[in-house]
């Protein structure tokens, strides 16, 4: 813009509501214009404000359209059909999917498609979920007419599949609080490995902001984890987990569920190159 090179009015053609994303990009714009005496024209506040609305984030179900929960709900039936595996009951799920999918068709409309470097993670370790995502996809794409990318079929997989793990009967006692600060689709990536690693022992598995923590998750809850150094982890109240969970993460929340069982759940939790060969005899 310092160059004078704008986004064309006619190369951009908006048909969404940008309510409240327009206000917000006028905000910043005109932050801008007077930082650096620039008079921003129209399409690039459109622009930004569609940015926004296609990488965001909804959290409530009151921003979701009769239309939409229409759409999700008519794809998950197709679904049924597809793979006799029915889906339609499941609120949470609808819910989920018609928040992601709120941003999504954004993105797909106006080809600001996700990347997402765990695409083939995700295909790998929730085969089954990628499967339904990938014909969840094609649904979307015989009504938009446009391609929806691998990256973007991993984000629908994890709601998928998480519906699907809880379909299975779970006969677990411990509650999980997960303190955790990530996106959505993180927090669910997540939430696939643990109930993976502890299906026969998670009864309620949490996530919640640091900022939503208070003293009845104390009772509440049996085992605190958290993905972030800071002050749960400072005080010892949660035990610190990668947010991509390694062998070790295992073991350490495994001896956090469980306690120590034996010796040997005692030398797990140190790396063997900490232990050294001692054949010194003793003498009274």
């Amino acid at each position: 813009m310092q160059d004078w090179f704008f986004i064309d009015p006619t190369d951009l053609k908006v048909t969404e509501n940008l309510y409240p994303e327009r206000e917000i990009a006028e905000a910043v714009f005109a932050h801008l214009g007077k930082e650096f005496f620039l008079r921003i024209p129209d399409s690039e506040i459109d622009y930004l404000a569609l940015y926004m609305k296609g990488q965001g984030n909804p959290s409530t179900s009151s921003v979701i359209s009769q239309e939409m929960d229409d759409l999700v709900l008519d794809i998950l039936r197709e679904i049924r059909s597809a793979f006799e595996i029915d889906l339609t009951n499941d609120l949470n799920l609808r819910i989920s999917l018609a928040l992601h999918c709120s941003s999504l068709i954004v993105r797909i409309r106006y080809d600001m498609q996700l990347k997402n470097h765990l695409t083939d993670y995700i295909r790998q370790t929730f085969p089954q979920g990628y499967d339904i995502a990938t014909y969840f996809a094609s649904c979307l794409q015989k009504r938009f007419h446009q391609k929806v990318k691998d990256e973007e079929i991993a984000f629908l997989a994890i709601h998928l599949y998480k519906s699907l793990m809880e379909q299975q009967n779970n006969a677990g006692t411990k509650r999980v609080l997960v303190i955790s600060s990530l996106r959505r689709s993180e927090n669910l990536l997540l939430r696939q490995t643990l109930s993976n690693w502890f299906t026969d022992q998670i009864a309620e598995l949490a996530f919640i902001p640091p900022a939503e923590v208070d003293e009845s998750c104390l009772d509440r809850y049996d085992t605190f984890i958290t993905t972030e150094k800071g002050r749960f982890y400072d005080m010892g109240l949660a035990l610190y987990i990668n947010q991509f969970p390694e062998k070790q993460d295992y073991l350490n929340l495994k001896l956090a569920m469980d306690g120590f069982e034996s010796i040997n759940d005692i030398l797990q939790i140190f790396h063997q190159d900490l232990f050294s060969p001692f054949s010194k005899k003793c003498s009274h």
